[in-house]
């Protein structure tokens, strides 16, 4: 199976309004926002919901792997393009624009294509070209932002690529267009190789997040943003100084941005969350969840190092996917995992139980390590999708905001979020 054909098996993935709120951080409730649960598709169903956006339109798998789909809270099962073996929905926006990729091969194998589509009831697979040259051996869309560019990444003999599609307006989409790696990096391996990770993700401002290994090496996995310009740079913490191997790699799992400014002009803040290497980690942790709080100035992306999310008492921990406000969900703890939410807290940020928050007793989140359950997206107004334990079963979820910090809805609402995909898997 392609390193595409494997991407699957990693789907598990609120605007900062005024300069003021930037320099003093949000107000937040010590006990966090108070969140409602209800479950996406039948109690002990295993469906596996992998995006949401504002409007609580959600996008996943079932139990039998088979895509799906919910609008105005009702499960809908797509009919499958005719060259399919497999298919997956990957990528969700705020207009229900959804992104993913085909197997048309035997047993969900390659050829592999990406494809568009729109959720409603003529649910219509478009498919996205490749990047037009005959090194491509197929390509799978994984995230869509607001303004329909699309991410994604295609295999070629050399290894993968991330690439981006752009809309033409009149015209549908043109070939995907490779990314250029940072200097001193090369392409990701097959799935089969080491580091066994893929994320491609974009956010609102046009910017990308993937990774790449050491060129001294061809091991050390590092994770790379591509500015809206399409400049590359490896983001802080994820270095090639030196030719040695790393089994924990620096990835950046999700983006989300609260970007306003025309080209040349933009400002703003950029969020990055992932997994980074520290010195002094928990116990046994080879990485720590982390978040890069970045900054577009006069049309210049300012890059930073990371903050890290507190989990000092976790042996495993994972942070999954991050909106526009720098809300972060995620995991901590030993085996049983908590699925977790890090909010904004003065210059830091506040860790809060999601099973606490749900204030269900039939409900238990645990986190990534636990049969790969727990979390999965959240939305630009703070909802968060996964699948948890419903009265001991594995069962899909929707958590909505109810009540927590002042204007939470309102507030999160001034800005959009995108959805990607998180490879980061759970990293001990």
């Amino acid at each position: 199976m392609t390193r595409i054909g494997r991407v699957r098996l990693l789907l598990s993935a609120v605007a900062l309004f005024a300069s003021t709120v930037l320099a003093t951080g949000p107000t937040v409730s010590a006990s966090g926002p108070v969140y409602t649960i209800t479950p996406v598709g039948p109690a002990g169903g295993d469906y596996r919901p992998v995006a949401v956006n504002s409007a609580d339109e959600i996008i996943g798998r079932d139990s039998g792997g088979n895509p799906f789909y919910v609008e105005s809270g009702t499960i809908y099962h797509p009919a499958a393009p005719a060259t399919a073996s497999c298919w997956y929905l990957t990528g969700l926006n705020e207009s229900g624009l959804v992104v993913g990729y085909v197997e048309t091969g035997p047993h969900c194998t390659a050829p592999v294509e990406a494809f568009r589509a729109t959720i409603g009831p003529n649910f219509l697979v478009h498919t996205l070209a490749n990047t037009g040259g005959s090194d491509s051996t197929g390509c799978a869309a994984l995230s869509v932002n607001d303004g329909g560019d699309v991410a994604g990444v295609c295999d070629t003999p050399a290894g993968s690529r991330e690439v981006t599609w752009t809309p033409i307006i009149g015209f549908g989409y043109g070939a995907a267009a490779p990314l250029t790696l940072p200097s001193g990096t090369v392409a990701p391996p097959d799935m089969g190789s080491h580091p066994p990770t893929v994320t491609q993700a974009i956010d609102n401002a046009g910017d990308a997040i993937g990774q790449a290994r050491c060129s001294a090496n061809h091991r050390t996995s590092v994770a790379v943003i591509w500015a809206a310009n399409g400049h590359g740079s490896i983001l802080g913490n994820s270095a090639c100084h030196s030719p040695h191997s790393n089994s924990a790699p620096t990835i950046a799992a999700a983006v989300a941005s609260n970007v306003s400014g025309g080209p040349g002009m933009e400002s703003g803040p950029v969020f990055v969350s992932g997994l980074c290497r520290f010195s002094g980690t928990g116990s046994g942790q080879k990485n720590k969840p982390c978040l890069w709080s970045l900054h577009y100035s006069s049309g210049s992306l300012r890059l930073s190092s990371p903050a890290v999310l507190d989990s000092s008492a976790s042996k495993f921990a994972r942070a999954v996917d991050v909106n526009a406000a720098g809300w972060v969900i995620g995991a901590q703890g030993n085996r049983p995992n908590t699925t977790v939410l890090w909010l904004p807290h003065g210059s830091g940020h506040q860790h809060h139980s999601l099973t606490a928050e749900a204030a269900n007793p039939s409900w238990v989140l645990p986190g990534p390590c636990d049969h790969a359950l727990g979390a999965a997206a959240m939305s630009a107004v703070g909802d968060i999708v996964g699948t948890g334990e419903k009265s001991q079963s594995s069962t899909g979820f929707l958590m909505k905001v109810v009540a927590g910090p002042a204007g939470t809805r309102m507030w999160a609402r001034q800005a959009t979020s995108r959805r990607g995909v998180s490879g980061s898997g759970c990293q001990s």
